[in-house]
């Protein structure tokens, strides 16, 4: 089976459907360290755009992998750190425009970097962006995100909006509730404004699935989840469900060998978790018989494939 460096999946997206992973820049790499990544705590934190994955590479992969006409819903640059990191997103995005029209191509960034005019270039050719705006006040973003240093609130917004005044593709706003930090009445109020002044196509309220960076994160219920909708109303908000069954049904490529290719260097489980989109109770079992079979073993880093 073909290798992929910086392919993953397809996963079932519990926003987009079935998702192709474009991952373009180191595990962890983030401008921020948010409480509640599945993908656990960044260990490079920076807002340095850079090129860390050649594009000759990443379109090599991606003219292999596509060719084969896979049933896709989206192309995704997403991954275990902040995408728009990688100063050839755009290169690769134009590609893919370029040479694999019928297939929409999506952006999940924190939005960090969205007041860089290049960066607001480079997307403008995506079919899908969705920016991050879990706080608009500075105790919450702190709280919330931990952000590089030289990262303020205020310059992220005027990043957002100004990108979305050009942007005229679909910008989906993600907003992850964390009960006690961003649900109270001020904190929502004030981000309620700040959508408003986005103007984004639809909002998605977010909650924990899976362990966060800190332990012991709480949960929103649904019921509190309706209740900030209602409140956002009339701002398009839909609340983002649990990954469905019958999406992971349909990934029926998606066996042992698939991750067996994911683990040619060092994964974590929780990152696992992120590039193949099962649940833990679904992925324990896998990773325990390929450990049993002595195809895999775990190290401090993670699982590793054995050689």
């Amino acid at each position: 089976m073909q290798k992929f460096k910086h392919l993953f999946g397809p996963i079932a997206s519990r926003r987009l459907g079935i998702s192709l992973g474009v991952d373009l820049v180191p595990y962890k790499t983030c401008s921020l360290d948010c409480i509640y990544c599945e993908c656990g705590k960044t260990t490079h934190l920076t807002n340095q755009r850079a090129i860390f994955a050649p594009t000759q590479t990443v379109t090599t992969e991606l003219q292999t992998y596509l060719s084969q006409s896979p049933q896709l819903d989206v192309v995704t640059f997403s991954g275990a750190g902040e995408p728009t990191l990688a100063s050839n997103i755009g290169e690769v995005i134009a590609f893919l425009k370029t040479n694999f029209p019928s297939y929409q191509v999506a952006v999940i960034t924190n939005g960090t970097l969205l007041n860089d005019l290049m960066l607001q270039d480079a997307l403008l050719h995506a079919d899908i962006v969705i920016p991050s705006l879990d706080s608009a006040t500075p105790d919450g973003f702190q709280k919330i995100n931990l952000p590089c240093r030289t990262i303020s609130i205020e310059n992220v917004i005027d990043g957002i909006i100004s990108f979305r005044k050009r942007y005229a593709g679909r910008l989906l706003l993600e907003i992850f509730i964390i009960p006690g930090i961003n649900d109270t009445n001020e904190e929502l109020l004030i981000l309620k404004k700040t959508a408003e002044r986005i103007n984004p196509n639809e909002i998605q309220l977010n909650a924990l699935d899976r362990p966060g960076t800190q332990k012991n994160i709480p949960i929103p219920s649904f019921e509190k989840l309706n209740e900030i909708a209602t409140f956002f109303s009339p701002l398009n908000v839909k609340i983002v469900s649990k990954t469905k069954p019958n999406l992971i049904n349909k990934l029926t490529s998606f066996t042992q060998e698939d991750i067996l290719r994911l683990l040619s260097t060092p994964v974590s489980f929780e990152a696992l978790l992120i590039q193949t989109g099962l649940h833990s109770n679904d992925l324990r079992p896998i990773l325990l018989q390929l450990t049993n079979q002595n195809l895999i073993y775990e190290t401090k880093d993670g699982f590793l494939k054995t050689n």
